[in-house]
């Protein structure tokens, strides 16, 4: 079952469970001369992985609210006498938000034309899931930072490969999209992890604990795949998505067995 995680952002995080288990996951960043280029270059780079990776669900994480604000302080002067007073101001700029949801319609625009569900996590739903934590005398200045480190020092717990930390919470994302699609064992990391592989002797081992459990249907024939193994773009494998704008999905199989 191939699923993928996304962490839109100006830099978004992608994570991939294939048929196998395995997780990759990468990042990546598009630029361009204004708005339009930058939709566009987008919406080619997710439509791309679409249709190489072709998951069957793909979860992200729920776009910034706009109306979420901060305290700050200012200060201002009556009469030369110096005053300081709490304000609440934007946590970002609208040139960010139009960006993110800008990412965040792409992604369900072109899942829609792959007839790919999608899911949307708060942010503090799947780190509970991933088992994120940082220590509660971080101060406020430094825990997004703190955040950041935390999801990446996980992947290295559970032995997945995160370069930065826009990949790590990517991974989070992937793993409660994880746990949705298969019950409340698959969200625990000592149990069915999406993070676990099949040893030579047919049980699966859990690459975070150790543990090991017998795989059901043990001698079933993998299905076959054809196509590169890149994180996006030029795959002719056996199951075609997104061949054509609002055709929905289409499949043809080359003799592989059905998943």
């Amino acid at each position: 079952m191939i699923l993928i995680g996304m962490d839109i952002a100006t830099v978004t995080g992608v994570a991939l469970r294939d048929d196998d288990g395995q997780i990759k996951a990468w990042s990546f960043r598009v630029d361009g001369d204004g708005p339009g280029d930058v939709f566009k270059a987008f919406e080619d780079k997710v439509y791309r992985i679409l249709k190489k990776h072709r998951p069957v669900r793909i979860a992200i994480e729920a776009p910034l609210r706009s109306d979420i604000s901060r305290e700050t302080t200012e200060e201002y002067f009556v009469d030369n006498v110096r005053h300081v007073r709490k304000v609440r101001s934007p946590i970002t700029n609208i040139n960010t938000l139009r960006k993110l949801y800008g990412f965040t319609a792409i992604v369900y625009a072109c899942a829609c034309r792959c007839s790919i569900p999608v899911e949307e996590v708060k942010e503090n739903q799947w780190r509970s899931a991933f088992g994120v934590k940082i220590g509660k005398g971080v101060p406020s200045s430094g825990r997004r930072k703190a955040w950041k480190q935390a999801a990446i020092d996980r992947c290295r717990l559970v032995g997945v490969r995160a370069l930065d930390s826009d990949a790590a919470e990517a991974v989070g994302v992937l793993w409660w999209l994880q746990g949705q699609m298969v019950g409340p064992r698959g969200a625990r990391v000592r149990a069915e992890s999406l993070f676990s592989f099949e040893g030579s002797d047919g049980r699966r081992k859990d690459q975070a604990s150790g543990d090991d459990r017998r795989l059901p249907g043990k001698g079933r024939a993998p299905a076959r795949r054809s196509g590169g193994a890149s994180e996006d773009g030029g795959d002719q494998g056996a199951l075609d998505l997104c061949d054509a704008p609002g055709g929905g999905l289409r499949r043809h199989r080359q003799g592989a067995a059905h998943d």
